[in-house]
């Protein structure tokens, strides 16, 4: 490695966000080298899914084997209500041990420092800390790590990184959904809604269309029995698709990762514990490839736009770089068209790369072995009614459960995710390395019967690959192109 340059603090740190079980393997495999993640109580991500307590000391188990670093959101402004049942909560997390708590109210923080001073704590983006003095006092009161205030330039951040301790780390918002409330302190969503955004509920208020309606014509048209919408609305900036003034765009800063480690960032952080797997997956693949490049040699370092590339296979607004180069006076950072955009979709997932030798072999050709035999083929609800009024449905389900015989050959066990065809052209996106693309020439069944389609969600399914190709790591995704 060349001479750090900058602020430059010490080993970058990559963090995915992990919603649950399925997110958290997703980001370990594509490279992730720390999740932040919650429980079921003072998260920020109420209607994520989360993760139950024998969860999480799964996924601390799951992240120690595989060298990761788990850290645990306890971010909300807590209400008396929440500080009664928090002593319980910092107990069960002494037990787990994770690698770092995030925290946001300073009463939550005191009452970790009492009880669990061991665990390392982290100050979130939450409590909008904008200056080194900031940082300082929350260094005084036992935090290790500050994740900085969204709202900062990259100018700010240097400023701030050459002003504190050494070991003091500094953790920011790289990638993902931005917030057009102050580091994401949104009252819209209370007052609208009823929904407490610092609570873990947000209503996503921002992401609403809103038109304006003149009162005294709106009064006008009530009162002759007119639709308002059809009269005296107008849209405050208006475009093909309406009016979304409060939509901000998502965040990407792939292209900026010299700028990034040389301000003296130590912990890039990717939003998205509301996003599924294929999200996160796609995202850590794409910034632990330009990351792993610009550390081996940052003097030298150009930029793939593949990597660019990569992150737009994936649902998305339109993407911009936040606060971090220009005020938004100098750069709007609304987004005008509310709709996502999207260029890919998820075919499956590889649970087993399965050689010749890993199937019993009669004579012509090769039987999944049993431990491989997933019976999910099954019969509509409706074709089940229609079969049975005609005293065939006993028939029918014994030829659903007959196994058939793949030709030798060697194959991918894939989870299917969207309908899959014989012609299809698809590609693996492995963790590490190349995508690798096949159009699609035999499918089978989880009980090796011939299909020209595959169609029912979840489905498990054999599909013929080529022999030459590399190892197929169990959970690579396996996508398709729209349209």
């Amino acid at each position: 490695m060349q001479k750090k340059r900058g602020a430059w603090r010490g080993p970058i740190e990559l963090l995915a966000p992990a919603g649950n079980m399925e997110k958290l393997k997703a980001a370990v495999l594509y490279g992730t080298d720390a999740v932040y993640m919650a429980g079921q109580a003072f998260g920020l991500r109420a209607f994520s899914k989360n993760f139950t307590t024998d969860e999480m000391f799964q996924a601390r188990q799951y992240c120690t084997e595989h060298g990761v670093k788990m850290y645990i959101t306890c971010n909300i402004m807590a209400h008396p209500s929440h500080m009664a049942e928090l002593d319980s909560y910092i107990n069960f997390l002494k037990e787990l041990k994770p690698d770092g708590v995030i925290i946001s109210d300073p009463g939550v923080l005191l009452r970790f420092n009492e009880l669990a001073p061991e665990l390392e704590k982290h100050i979130s983006t939450q409590a909008s800390t904008t200056n080194a003095q900031g940082c300082l006092f929350w260094w005084a009161n036992g935090a290790k790590r500050i994740v900085l205030a969204r709202e900062l330039s990259l100018e700010d951040i240097q400023s701030i990184a050459e002003s504190i301790p050494a070991d003091m780390t500094l953790e920011a918002f790289v990638h993902g959904a931005m917030c057009m409330a102050y580091s994401g302190r949104c009252l819209l969503s209370n007052m609208l809604t009823g929904r407490g955004a610092n609570q873990g509920e947000c209503a996503q208020i921002c992401r609403w269309e809103y038109k304006l309606i003149e009162q005294k014509r709106l009064q006008k048209t009530l009162h002759n029995g007119e639709k308002p919408e059809e009269n005296y609305q107008f849209s405050l900036e208006e475009d093909q698709h309406g009016t979304y003034f409060l939509s901000s765009k998502d965040l990407c800063m792939i292209e900026h990762i010299p700028e990034m480690v040389e301000a003296g960032i130590t912990s890039f952080k990717i939003e998205g514990r509301m996003k599924g797997a294929y999200y996160v997956a796609m995202t850590i693949r794409a910034y632990r490839k330009a990351l792993d490049s610009y550390l081996a040699d940052p003097e030298h370092y150009v930029f793939e736009p593949e990597c660019l590339n990569e992150l737009k296979q994936m649902t998305h607004r339109e993407y911009g770089t936040g606060f971090y180069f220009k005020a938004p006076q100098e750069q709007a950072q609304v987004a005008k068209d509310e709709s996502y955009q999207k260029e890919a979709t998820i075919a499956g997932i590889v649970m087993r790369d399965l050689e010749a030798s890993e199937f019993a072999s009669p004579e012509a050709g090769l039987m999944p072995l049993e431990e491989f035999v997933v019976k999910t083929a099954s019969l509509g609800k409706r074709k089940q009614r229609e079969l049975k009024k005609l005293e065939l449905l006993d028939d029918a389900t014994h030829e659903l459960e007959e196994e058939g015989v793949l030709p030798v050959g060697r194959y991918a066990l894939l989870e299917e995710r969207n309908f899959v065809d014989i012609g299809e052209v698809l590609e693996f996106v492995l963790p590490r390395g190349p995508i690798l693309t096949y159009q699609v020439e035999a499918l089978y069944d989880s009980n090796g019967r011939k299909q020209a389609r595959i169609r029912h969600a979840k489905e498990m399914f054999y599909l013929a690959i080529p022999a030459n190709w590399p190892k197929l790591p169990a959970g690579t995704f396996v996508r398709k192109k729209d349209g």
